[in-house]
């Protein structure tokens, strides 16, 4: 019987830091795919198990422009997974993966609640999303979560138990734009 990956503990491909900078050489980050069909029970035990990523597990990699199948894991939580922890998005800058355009979390359909519950502090600060959806499972959304998303232009709740934003929650992204769209609704269209 085969094992699956569930973990993957903090720091576990943070890059290197040499000469006072980062180095960095992840450029892409794909977790399995769900497996679906007549071939979901023959493939059972290679499907996407991952429920924890630690924080800072890909610290200083910038050069990730594409993280697939995110929305197939088990995660109930969403880290500071690039960056280090940091009070303003200037110290960690070199450090976002701002080619990263597109982000889906999981359970993003709005039909399935999910087990993402948690968006931590920081966790998605100076990514290069354009739009990003918030699935109805999650409850908690922590500061400064989207700041420095310079790209940002679209953020949906679908039947989120989020009522509250922090005050720096775009923080960096206000000063050369206007307020992205933000919507709050009960189902697709």
């Amino acid at each position: 019987n085969a094992k699956s990956l569930t973990t993957i503990g903090a720091n576990a491909f943070e890059q290197n830091f040499a000469a006072g900078k980062w180095v960095p050489t992840l450029t892409e980050i794909i977790f399995p795919a769900e497996t679906k069909g007549e071939d979901a029970e023959k493939w059972a035990d290679y499907t996407n198990k991952v429920n924890i990523i630690g924080s800072q597990a890909f610290l200083g990699a910038s050069k990730v422009t594409k993280i697939e199948n995110l929305k197939d894991t088990k995660l109930t939580a969403i880290n500071q997974w690039f960056t280090a922890t940091a009070s303003t998005i200037a110290d960690n800058l070199d450090m976002c993966p701002d080619g990263l355009t597109e982000l889906e979390l999981p359970a993003t359909d709005w039909k399935y609640a999910g087990s993402l519950t948690t968006i931590a502090d920081y966790a998605l600060q100076g990514l290069g999303i354009e739009e990003i959806v918030i699935p109805a499972s999650v409850t908690n959304f922590g500061v400064c979560v989207l700041q420095g998303c310079l790209n940002l232009k679209k953020v949906e709740w679908y039947d989120a138990q989020v009522t509250s934003l922090d005050k720096y929650t775009f923080r960096g992204y206000m000063t050369n734009h206007a307020t992205p769209q933000v919507r709050k609704t009960a189902e697709i269209l």
